[in-house]
């Protein structure tokens, strides 16, 4: 246990799905183990939304905790609005960070310039308008598959845009409307060319 407290307050540690596979052998063993493994699950594939909601379902974080939540909060911002321009305000707004920054914009921007000197993230703030343009992610967040580990606490819902699963969906309908449509297309035009 004092391991999993140890990685989620290491300051350089962003992914945890090693930790969280090795936690589905755990069994039930008790509230404060399971917290620990909730608390896993919230920073392996989750985001401070998450944490309010299920709050009283986590270990209390502590302030390396509560900063690395947003920053990998900050992450999955950056590859959902990737090539994008974002609003300091939307960013609170949509991503549930106004408590955990006290709604102070300084903050947010702090984070963000440490994020770009950690090489975290890509991105270039206007300050002037209060807006961040996320050019790219250099840090991966963790990714969920159903077939190596069933959900604890959070839902699916929570986490479609890292889902294994999700991902194979998408790919496969775009496979069969926009890829096998355009090869027989090809193909056509090519016989009808001879």
């Amino acid at each position: 246990m004092d391991a999993i407290v140890d990685a989620l307050n290491n300051p350089s540690q962003y992914n945890f799905s090693c930790l969280l596979r090795g936690s589905a052998d755990w069994g039930d063993s008790g509230n404060e183990t399971q917290k620990v493994r909730n608390t896993l699950e919230l920073f392996a594939l989750g985001n401070y939304d998450s944490y309010l909601r299920h709050k009283s379902d986590f270990l209390e974080l502590s302030p390396c905790m509560a900063k690395k939540l947003v920053e990998l909060t900050l992450i999955s911002a950056c590859n959902e609005n990737e090539g994008r321009e974002v609003s300091f305000e939307v960013l609170m707004r949509d991503y549930s960070l106004k408590s955990a920054l006290e709604g102070r914009y300084e903050a947010l921007e702090v984070i963000l310039m440490e994020m770009i000197d950690k090489n975290l993230i890509i991105a270039s703030m206007d300050e002037g308008k209060g807006t961040v343009k996320f050019l790219e992610s250099l840090s991966v967040r963790d990714a969920y598959n159903s077939d190596r580990y069933t959900l604890q606490i959070l839902e699916e819902k929570e986490i479609r845009k890292r889902s294994v699963q999700e991902a194979r969906t998408f790919l496969e309908h775009y496979l069969n409307t926009r890829i096998v449509p355009a090869q027989a297309e090809l193909k056509d035009a090519g016989a009808s060319a001879q």
